[in-house]
């Protein structure tokens, strides 16, 4: 596509009738599918393994095929309401170590793996079997287990049914909630507390670990959860802290609740999860530090917090900070303790990005970061060898700025997450968003054209893109963009602003960071915090394109698949964009070869749970590139661009 023409003015793009409705955000076909909860989530849980599967092992691997199976192009009505039949396709996966198919009507053919699916059925022996998430889940690993030679993971089969079994209370629990964005402060909190599926591409998005029913229920942000935090007073020989400001991490968290709660001088307060309080509470070396009155144990106080999307950081709105707490359970597939270590290096982070505001905010003023601005720990050097780490990490807290900003501006801010990694709700908010942005709040039916759609994706990118690709590739740090990490924030329905959030796997990409950023660190920090150039490319280009970009093209093309390579143009254009303004390393074309065809990474969280492995370990497969057929880059970087204002994007098709 010419870098010149932008997407929203590309006519001879939109399809040839523009102005029917796209099913996919209706009012009258976006409701939820009729089924029990149990059967919602066995589905969603079958729905998420067979795509793991597809995306790691049977495209890269050469095992789907497209075979002609008329019988099987059946209604799939009743679980994709809004879905056209006669659009639909069947795919057959080959299982081939168990000599057995699946067969799976999908909605379209994607070249990016973007696809929903309408059913799944086993063939062997001559039989066709309708699946079940738990039938599949045993069959899906003894297969790699004899692919990868290893024993089957009887572990990972437990924890998807665990998923499942946590998405099905979910389901049938919670509050059935519509997303108020008249209020900012209620919608903020509401799209953090909406995310009822998980991760697509994960084989156990919802499974947690160690959590009796009643504390599912008391501390799932998908079920409303609302709670104080528990304090402990630690004297300031055990307290570990650092800060980023002029204030102590302490005097901060002490400043959140009544002076009186402190017990005088030489101590600190130190807030934990309530959860986490039982925990640490049973642990010998805590008990022993209480007895000797190094520690207090001091209940519950405080104003109540609600539990964002990633269950452990933790908002409340008259609070200066969230709290990202530490929570000895496992979620989807690690316990989230806070290590110091990881801690010092967020905070590292924090200091560099502190120092590139001046330059962010003249580039890129509507980007923000919610600043990691201070963590609190406890080390107590009695405690038995081998629960030190333990009661470290398990007391670990950081503590980061609120999203005062956005909330008191009236701007609605939401996660990204809520709006494109969240089923047919997602859907429901992007059409409220849609509309709203179009001026057609006051008709409810109206009808949203693939023009208006594009536009707006369009204005949504223009805030993603541009500031995160020049961090990775002219400031040289990695971030992880992925869709729980970033916060939009919409003005009258529009894209206005971003927030980027979660410093923790922030890294340095070595050969491209400045001299002036890395003379902040010593060496010791260099080695813990670079990636090479490789490493974090796939880190980077996963999580902006193969997870963000991915999944907000497969909600907004939902129903309506020849969206799609649109979708994908306006994401080309905005690259394009930036290495006409910015350009990149000459050693290091990597945007430029993503845009002449080379394949987008993705993932394998589904063989990195089989093996047992790392997260920052994962190994990556070729997802794929959306512009596969550009033959040559052409990059007129003399192009002028017409500046188009927000409201000439959202345009009325």
């Amino acid at each position: 596509m010419d870098p010149a023409v932008h997407p929203a003015d590309a006519n001879s793009e939109i399809p040839a009738n523009p102005l029917n409705p796209l099913n996919l955000l209706n009012p009258t076909t976006s409701s939820h599918c009729h089924h029990s909860a149990r059967d919602e989530a066995d589905w969603g849980g079958l729905d998420i393994l067979v795509q793991c599967y597809w995306r790691e092992i049977a495209e890269p691997h050469g095992l789907v095929t497209w075979p002609a199976v008329a019988d099987l192009v059946v209604d799939v009505a009743s679980r994709h309401p809004q879905s056209r039949g006669e659009t639909w396709h069947v795919a057959k996966l080959e299982l081939p170590f168990l000599q057995q198919d699946l067969l799976v009507s999908v909605d379209r053919r994607s070249g990016m793996g973007i696809r929903h699916i309408g059913g799944v059925w086993l063939e062997g022996d001559g039989e066709r079997t309708t699946l079940t998430h738990a039938m599949f889940a045993r069959l899906l690993v003894e297969e790699l287990a004899l692919r990868f030679q290893r024993p089957v993971n009887e572990d990972l089969i437990v924890q998807m049914g665990c998923s499942v079994d946590v998405t099905a209370k979910i389901l049938a629990e919670r509050p059935a909630t519509i997303v108020n964005l008249k209020s900012p402060t209620e919608a903020y909190w509401q799209s953090e507390q909406s995310l009822v599926f998980g991760h697509p591409f994960h084989p156990t998005p919802k499974a947690r670990s160690g959590l009796s029913t009643d504390d599912l229920m008391r501390y799932s942000p998908e079920l409303g959860a609302e709670f104080a935090l528990h304090y402990f007073a630690v004297r300031d020989e055990y307290l570990v802290q650092d800060s980023a400001c002029d204030e102590s991490a302490a005097a901060m968290v002490a400043s959140e609740v009544p002076a009186e709660l402190l017990p005088g001088a030489g101590w600190s307060l130190i807030p934990v999860h309530p959860w986490q309080a039982g925990y640490l509470r049973r642990l010998a070396g805590v008990q022993a530090a209480e007895a000797a009155d190094h520690l207090r144990y001091l209940g519950a106080h405080g104003r109540l917090f609600r539990p964002t999307a990633s269950v452990r950081t933790l908002y409340a709105k008259d609070s200066r900070f969230f709290y990202k707490m530490a929570l000895s359970f496992r979620i989807t597939n690690c316990l989230r303790r806070n290590a110091v270590p990881e801690l010092a290096a967020s905070l590292r982070v924090n200091r560099m990005m502190t120092s590139l505001r001046p330059e962010l905010n003249e580039s890129f003023p509507s980007f923000h970061t919610l600043d990691e601005v201070g963590y609190l720990s406890v080390s107590l050097p009695d405690a038995p060898a081998e629960e030190q780490a333990l009661i470290s990490d398990g007391f670990g807290m950081m503590l980061r700025r609120n999203l005062d900003t956005g909330i008191d501006s009236g701007e609605v801010c939401m996660v990204a997450a809520s709006l494109f990694g969240n089923g047919a709700q997602g859907r429901d908010l992007l059409r409220q968003l849609i509309t709203e942005s179009a001026g057609l709040t006051g008709s409810i039916t109206a009808s949203l054209t693939p023009r208006l759609v594009v536009s707006w994706f369009d204005a949504y990118l223009g805030q993603l893109l541009p500031p995160l690709l020049y961090l990775y590739s002219k400031v040289g740090i990695m971030f992880e963009p992925h869709l729980q990490n970033i916060v939009v924030g919409f003005s009258n329905g529009c894209p206005s602003s971003l927030y980027l959030r979660d410093f923790e796997n922030a890294r340095l990409v070595s050969s491209r960071v400045s001299a002036d950023v890395a003379s902040r660190l010593t060496e010791a920090e260099q080695r813990e915090l670079n990636y090479s150039e490789t490493k974090a490319w796939k880190r980077f280009t996963y999580c902006i394109f193969s997870n963000h970009i991915v999944e907000a093209i497969r909600q907004l093309s939902f129903a309506q698949p020849e969206l799609e390579p649109l979708l994908w143009k306006s994401v080309r254009y905005h690259v394009s964009e930036f290495l006409r303004l910015h350009g990149e390393p000459a050693d290091a074309p990597m945007l430029a070869d993503l845009l002449a065809g080379t394949p987008l990474p993705a993932k394998t969280n589904l063989i990195t749970r089989v093996l047992i492995g790392k997260d920052a370990e994962a190994a990556y497969v070729s997802l794929g590139n959306p512009w596969v057929d550009v033959k040559e880059l052409e990059l007129d970087l003399n192009a002028s661009v017409q500046d188009l204002s927000r409201a000439q994007m959202m345009v009325h098709g």
